[in-house]
């Protein structure tokens, strides 16, 4: 009978301890208003494309909002308002972008399974080059905004979000001609150049990097019941 007590009590503690910590992970994110931002002199609401770009991939933006092109978000917090503007006069969304491709690039070439691993690779490398050195025509800034957040603990910072697109028509030309420059300084078999417009196709299906990105608030500011916060947000399609 006490053994059998025993094991009843050290089940009901090992449910009280469970549901303790699934009440704690539910209070992890904290929980934050805005309580300034860029429109409210002029009297308007956070756009809908930044509230979207705060919480949602730039994949998924490129879905809901921008079907024909691909989207980069670009993020940055500080607890000074001049500071972060200042990063954001000093961003260059060209070096960014180039460093993205960069990326996807040697990370497409690096998981080859078929073709010379070394000419593949090689290509590749001349292709992050040309990509280094020339501006990609067609990328323009959708919109920016910065928010200023106040947390529960009383503490405050701000954030700015930049949306860029590019018609996907555009980018697609540019890095198709960069792997045929890249492939022309080459002496590639037929495996190898199959293998190349594979790797071409397949950077296009990832947007090239670009779509991985995404401002890094978290949803919880506007799952919340805060209507301070709710009210300033634009619950309409962009204009």
């Amino acid at each position: 009978m006490k053994k059998l007590l025993s094991i009843s009590m050290s089940v009901m503690l090992l449910a009280i301890v469970l549901a303790s910590c699934s009440t704690l992970d539910q209070h992890v994110r904290p929980n934050y208003k805005i309580v300034d931002h860029k429109g409210v002199l002029a009297g308007a609401r956070v756009p809908t494309l930044i509230r979207d770009a705060m919480t949602q991939a730039a994949e998924e933006l490129s879905r809901k909002h921008f079907p024909d092109s691909y989207v980069f978000v670009a993020s940055q917090k500080g607890r000074n308002l001049d500071g972060l503007m200042m990063w954001a006069n000093n961003f260059s969304v060209q070096a960014e972008v180039a460093k993205r491709i960069q990326t996807s690039v040697n990370f497409t070439a690096e998981n080859s399974v078929s073709g010379n691993k070394d000419s593949i690779q090689t290509t590749m490398d001349i292709v992050t080059e040309i990509v280094s050195e020339q501006n990609i025509s067609g990328l323009r800034m959708q919109q920016d905004w910065w928010i200023k957040l106040q947390y529960e603990d009383e503490k405050e910072e701000y954030q700015y979000v930049a949306v860029y697109v590019i018609e996907k028509s555009l980018l697609d030309k540019f890095m198709n001609e960069a792997i045929e420059r890249a492939a022309a300084q080459q002496e590639l078999d037929e495996e190898d150049t199959a293998t190349i417009a594979k790797l071409s196709d397949d950077l296009s299906a990832a947007g090239y990097g670009l779509e991985e990105s995404k401002g890094e608030l978290s949803e919880a500011i506007f799952d919340s019941d805060n209507t301070e916060a709710e009210a300033i947000f634009d619950s309409g399609d962009e204009s």
